[in-house]
């Protein structure tokens, strides 16, 4: 029985286990299904297919002269269509990977050289290790549309250049180390050396290969832009104008009109004198006689 044919029967009783404990009332029988659908689950996940381990993880790492199989670094993008940068990152994701592969050996073998008493070689199992670091950064960074891989050109290109000019620093340090260990240490170098020479010169054929792509990627053209129009605010009316009052023609000769107040004023009447002013009409006809007696006393006198 396959593999797949396995994982189908298993699914299908532990669906016939959850239908059963659904339906059945008595508690200890839907205790005994559940139980039995764990047991399932738990073999089911037992049969599921594990990825495949990465290159670096097939290899011995002890043998020093296993690498893997990297070919032109980036080779396959010098005959792509400048539009199809979608394939174009698929095939560059794969050859970092290989690249990223062989950094991780190389680090690796530097640490296993470190561990048996070769400490000089510390610094540059961190040097691989980093350019390791900065090819997985590569890998998820590698534009897939045009104005994209036009913005990320420059740190593409420098990057690949900083990783092969630190490939070759490591290529002469491990060529210096192979002068002044003995042999059989010299031996281990010199396969490590050899490797680090490849590696800078694949960063320098990527670096070239995805120079070539990106110098025919033209920009994406402008996207018309939609002018919507905006609603038209009304305007608030203008205040009313204040016509100026129009002055009656004055007629030559006539003396010009009082303004109201004056005329209102002028239409009241005058005051009446006060009573001690006025002859009172009141009087009797004596006390006038006995008042003009004195008067004419006097005179006769």
């Amino acid at each position: 029985m396959t593999v797949s044919v396995t994982r189908l029967v298993l699914l299908l009783a532990f669906v016939g286990c959850l239908i059963a404990a659904a339906r059945v009332e008595v508690p200890a029988q839907r205790a005994v299904a559940l139980a039995a659908a764990v047991v399932l689950l738990a073999t089911l996940y037992l049969y599921q297919p594990k990825p495949p381990p990465l290159p670096s993880q097939r290899l011995p790492v002890e043998d020093f002269t296993v690498w893997v199989e990297t070919g032109g670094a980036l080779s396959r993008l010098v005959g792509l269509d400048p539009q199809e940068l979608r394939q174009a990152a698929q095939l560059a994701r794969e050859d970092f990977r290989d690249l990223s592969a062989n950094l991780e050996l190389l680090a690796s073998r530097l640490g296993i050289l470190a561990e048996r008493g070769h400490g000089e070689v510390s610094g540059l199992r961190e040097l691989s290790l980093e350019v390791m670091r900065r090819v997985e950064v590569l890998s998820r960074e590698f534009p897939e549309f045009p104005g994209r891989a036009l913005e990320k050109k420059d740190f593409l290109l420098s990057t690949l250049e900083h990783s092969s000019t630190d490939m070759g620093y490591l290529s002469e340090r491990l060529s210096e180390l192979c002068r002044v260990k003995p042999p059989d240490v010299s031996t281990l170098l010199a396969q490590l050396q050899r490797q680090a020479e490849k590696m800078k010169e694949s960063f320098r054929v990527a670096k070239s290969n995805l120079a070539s792509l990106l110098e025919r990627v033209k920009p994406p053209a402008p996207q018309p832009v939609l002018l919507v129009p905006l609603p038209e605010v009304p305007k608030p009316a203008p205040p009313p104008e204040e016509k100026p009052e129009e002055k009656p023609s004055q007629v030559v000769g006539q003396p010009p009109e009082a303004p109201p107040e004056a005329a209102k004023a002028g239409e009241q009447k005058p005051e009446t004198p006060s009573e001690e002013a006025k002859p009172t009409s009141g009087a009797k006809p004596e006390e006038k006689e006995s008042q003009q007696a004195p008067a004419e006393v006097a005179l006769g006198g």
